[in-house]
């Protein structure tokens, strides 16, 4: 049940098992979120072999993108919208969390949208066919491994209680290393050696995000949660595109 309370959480694929979703039972299922992305990588990497053999490939990049919008409604791009607002409006921790549950988008929200969609759909084509399936299936399974990562090591950054707060209070580093247990082998499968290095590597570039993100407000929240699965996925999409070119 803990899966497809992940899955009912994290995307709108269809779940036709009725799952109760309540804070200490939705952070019970942490654990699953990199079983969940692999699902939505494997949406997309089979949706993308369809539309090889449909499109050309700059449309078949924009139908990818719609694809990956449709399949988590949008949730984490929100977050990244929302955090960028908060983040980069340079105004004290309490401000900036306001600002964050604004529901209204502002000017650097809406600008880190457009540009982060202009991004993804630039990944979209470029990624090199030999190594397109395997790209996008680990990819966001990586990036929600990372997700649980701020969860259990960062704590909740807003006073009120939240979906965040059960969260951090239900979670821990065994969370971490199960989600761990799930990423690696099959990164391992998917690209060999080549995926733990990716990983590391995607991590490494990641973690001075996320405490940077701490020093402003002295912790996460949903919307940053959100918003660093949307950036761990660019980055590791980058190497992967980038580590091409290096040995092409």
């Amino acid at each position: 049940m803990g899966f497809l309370r992940a899955l009912a959480f994290l995307t709108r694929i269809p779940v036709f098992i009725k799952v109760n979703i309540d804070e200490h039972t939705l952070a019970r299922s942490v654990v699953f979120f990199p079983a969940v992305g692999l699902i939505i990588g494997l949406v997309l990497g089979f949706s993308d072999v369809l539309l090889s053999y449909l499109f050309p490939p700059a449309l078949q990049g924009a139908f990818l993108l719609i694809a990956s919008i449709i399949i988590t409604g949008g949730l984490h791009l929100e977050g990244l919208a929302d955090t960028a607002d908060g983040i980069l409006s340079g105004r004290p921790k309490e401000k900036a969390l306001d600002i964050m549950k604004d529901s209204r988008i502002g000017a650097f929200g809406a600008i880190t949208l457009i540009m982060t969609l202009i991004l993804k759909y630039s990944f979209f084509i470029s990624l090199p066919g030999h190594i397109r399936f395997q790209a996008l299936v680990f990819s966001p399974m990586l990036s929600r491994w990372i997700m649980v990562a701020a969860i259990v090591f960062f704590p909740y950054a807003r006073k009120e209680r939240g979906m965040g707060t059960a969260f951090v209070e239900h979670t821990g580093k065994t969370d971490f290393i199960l989600g761990g247990l799930l990423h690696l082998p099959a990164a391992y499968i998917l690209l060999g050696s080549k995926g733990i290095y990716v990983t590391a590597a995607a991590f490494l570039l990641i973690m001075p995000v996320m405490f940077y993100i701490y020093r402003k407000i002295e912790g996460m929240t949903g919307d940053t949660y959100g918003a660093l699965n949307e950036i761990a996925e660019a980055v590791s999409l980058t190497l992967f595109i980038l580590g091409d070119r290096l040995h092409g």
